[in-house]
């Protein structure tokens, strides 16, 4: 997807790798290997140095902030912290302007995230407002409202480690068996020829009804990828497991480690060549590793303890590659054997489909918050179309052609004096709801309410070829709209409401306007001015526009030259006309 900041995808080799919490990207190579040496060893995978120490991925992290009283205050982060006004979130902010949800910290395969929630003034960090999602480092500081915080990554504790090793040339890659993957699904009765098919068929139906009964629940991805280890070490004689995930770069990062016992285990070697293939070709692989240290070479006996079984097996879940999970053994002989490479890629499907759930519910829920924060604006087609990433809509201001809309309450101050604040309000929201009822069935964009004046936008921030036409229906049928209110209002004996509209259309700027605290999408230039002039000079009932819209108005339309006006702000006259029904 594009916009929003719901992208997932990264196309690698001809297939669609699927990332946590991230954009579209990536170069075309599966790993991003890079050439920068490090000693003798190589980068990859965005890794760093080849050798470095992994856990897993339940890093603690903390949030720190001073309160409205200036009081500093402390927060250990859980898998998903909430801030917001209400006093049922995490973190309770008492201010004004602060949303009752207004933003979350979030910890992902591959980091801790902070995102707003489709609060009214944002979240801000690095001097921009958030629009999607934004990575957490050590010592990072994201704003809400008037608060500033400050992200601290902690130790993880006493949980086992283990460092992984990933190059191609301290390490003599043997592979003895691999396995393509497959779809997972059961041969038909007819096509079982053996005991050994049909075994093979039962245990991917255990091994799927062991994980789906153990982790089925489990939405938490740093918990699930530990979950995922634990089960694989009671099914293989594995020394270490560890789980790599895509990030939002398309590159391999550790996400979750696992070793058998207490003590400090080596360095977990991966080949680069394995990974790839197992990326690319969709292969699981098994392979024994004999390294090559100079001072081995005249002992058979003690190159024999290096031997190492490593199998290799990518996750994933129908087109999509989440990344790959490895264990090994240091045991003599052949400790993982090909039938054990078959289960082990049952398992791996069986995983990946857990994760792929997972991600799907964190992509559906990105999906919501994007259209609940759309939906204030755009019509629900709109909506659609952004979300889906058929349309994209960019911070920033730029030029478009479009049509403004400015309606107003004629006598709406002593209209309300006679009324109660309920009552006040309940005129304004059956006012309202019949107004934006119109601009979204007509593809117009609300950009806001200013007391009792509604403005909308015709042609951004989304391009319409036919703007203008379709904000001069709307206008027309929002007066219609106003008579079928009166027409209720007057049985039962309230006072009708009359409502002036003006209309212009050329090239503005539209674009994200405001502060770092607050900002809001809208239009500005000569273009809005004249159309707020306009509507200010329209009477009771009328629809009030410049000539720039005659050579757009829609069949059934006529313009009634009205007198040259010159409007507060600009220098030359402008014609007006009125439009109404043929």
């Amino acid at each position: 997807m594009r916009g929003a900041g719901t992208g997932f995808g990264v196309r690698w080799a001809g297939m669609r790798m699927w990332t946590w919490g991230g954009r579209e990207g990536g170069s075309g190579s599966p790993l991003e290997y890079s050439r920068r040496r490090t000693g003798r060893q190589r980068s990859f995978g965005g890794f760093g140095p080849a050798h470095r120490r992994t856990r897993r991925l339940r890093t603690m992290a903390r949030l720190t902030w001073n309160n409205e009283d200036g009081v500093e205050q402390s927060l250990a982060l859980r898998h998903t912290t909430s801030i917001g006004r209400l006093p049922d979130r995490d973190v309770q902010l008492r201010i004004r302007g602060v949303s009752r949800m207004h933003a979350r910290v979030r910890q992902r395969p591959d980091g801790w995230w902070v995102e707003d929630a489709g609060s009214t003034n944002g979240t801000w960090k690095d001097g921009r407002r958030l629009d999607s999602p934004a990575p957490l480092r050590d010592g990072d500081t994201f704003t809400v409202e008037t608060v500033e915080f400050v992200f601290r990554l902690e130790g993880p504790g006493d949980e086992a480690t283990t460092s992984i090793e990933l190059n191609s040339e301290q390490v003599d890659s043997a592979v003895r068996a691999r396995v393509r993957h497959l779809s997972g699904a059961f041969r038909p009765a007819g096509d079982v020829e053996d005991v050994d098919r049909l075994r093979e068929d039962y245990e991917k139906l255990r091994i799927a009804n062991e994980l789906s009964r153990q982790l089925a629940a489990e939405f938490d991805v740093p918990r699930l990828l530990d979950r995922i280890l634990e089960q694989a070490f009671r099914m293989f004689r594995a020394d270490r497991g560890a789980i790599l995930l895509m990030n939002a770069e398309g590159q391999l990062r550790p996400a979750a480690s696992r070793v058998r016992g207490e003590e400090e285990a080596a360095p977990f070697r991966l080949s680069s060549t394995i990974l790839r293939e197992a990326l690319e070709e969709r292969t699981a692989v098994l392979s024994s590793d004999a390294m090559t240290d100079g001072r081995f070479q005249q002992a058979q006996s003690i190159m024999l303890q290096g031997i190492r079984a490593t199998m290799c097996v990518p996750l994933i879940s129908g087109e999509h590659v989440h990344g790959v999970i490895a264990l090994d053994s240091r045991f003599r002989g052949e400790v993982f054997t090909g039938q054990d490479l078959h289960l082990l890629t049952g398992f791996a499907m069986q995983a990946a489909t857990l994760l792929e759930h997972v991600r799907l519910l964190e992509q559906r829920e990105r999906d919501l918050l994007a259209r609940e924060q759309m939906g204030r604006l755009l019509p629900p087609e709109m909506v659609d179309a952004v979300v889906n990433g058929r349309v994209e809509i960019r911070p920033g201001g730029t030029i478009a052609s479009a049509t403004v809309l400015f309606a107003d309450i004629r006598g709406f101050t002593g209209l309300s004096e006679n009324l109660s604040a309920p009552e006040v309000v309940d005129l304004l929201n059956d006012y309202f709801d019949r107004m934006v009822e119109v601009v979204f069935a007509l593809g117009g964009t609300l950009d806001k309410f200013i007391g009792d004046e509604l403005m909308a936008v015709w042609g951004a921030p989304i391009a319409r070829p036919g703007h203008c036409a379709e904000a001069v229906e709307a206008a027309l049928r929002m007066q219609e709209a106003v008579h079928g209110l009166n027409a209720e209002r007057s049985g039962g004996g309230l006072a009708p409401v009359e409502v002036g509209i003006g209309l212009n259309t050329g090239e503005l700027l539209a674009g994200f306007i405001g502060s770092r605290q607050a900002m809001n999408w809208t239009v500005i230039g000569d273009v809005v001015n004249v159309a707020s002039r306009l509507c200010g000079l329209a009477s009771a009932g009328e629809v009030l526009a410049s000539d720039a819209v005659l050579a757009s108005l829609p069949d059934g339309v006529e313009a009634r030259e009205r007198e040259t006006r010159r409007l507060r702000g600009r220098r030359g006259d402008t014609r007006v006309v009125e439009l109404r029904r043929a």
